[in-house]
């Protein structure tokens, strides 16, 4: 398995932190309390947790230092999976709230099923806030016919980070 870990401030631009920063203190858009954040996403070999596998997991979380990092996990086989899923979990803080689009119906019930297929005793953090519900109730107000990710929206031709 391989692990990459970056300061988040060297593929994002630094002016984004202190935005990161406050939306995260907005109890309204991002109702974790006192929770550490961690931003995650999965990608699997099909849609199916009882026939795909997980080969990659992706999150941005801060370290003991509080400095926002990217880690990304990779299984480069399937035998790897188990090890990938342990090691994600062990990264997590005690006290985090998972942070996902469209996680809720689909990376967390993925990432659950694999576990209880593998008999791994993990166990994910409860708390959790899903983009994707949250952004689908602002789409009229942003002129955007779907809220799919590779969709360009009204902001078509900005440059992109």
């Amino acid at each position: 398995m391989r692990y990459v870990e970056l300061p988040l401030t060297e593929l994002v631009a630094k002016d984004l932190l202190p935005l990161l920063e406050a939306w995260l203190a907005n109890g309204e858009y991002c109702p974790i309390g006192d929770a550490e954040p961690v931003w995650f996403d999965i990608e699997t070999t099909g849609l199916s947790s009882s026939s795909a596998c997980t080969y990659m997991i992706g999150a941005v979380m801060r370290n003991t230092e509080r400095q926002w990092i990217f880690r990304q996990w990779f299984a480069e086989g399937p035998g790897e999976e188990e090890e990938l899923l342990r090691s994600f979990a062990e990264a997590l803080p005690d006290n985090c709230a998972l942070l996902h689009y469209n996680g809720t119906t689909f990376d967390l019930p993925f990432l659950r099923d694999r576990c209880r297929f593998m008999e791994l005793d993990i166990t994910w953090p409860e708390l959790s806030v899903d983009l994707y519900a949250k952004l689908r109730r602002l789409k009229r107000l942003a002129a955007l016919d779907s809220c799919r990710q590779r969709d360009p929206g009204p902001c078509a031709g900005a440059t992109r980070l």
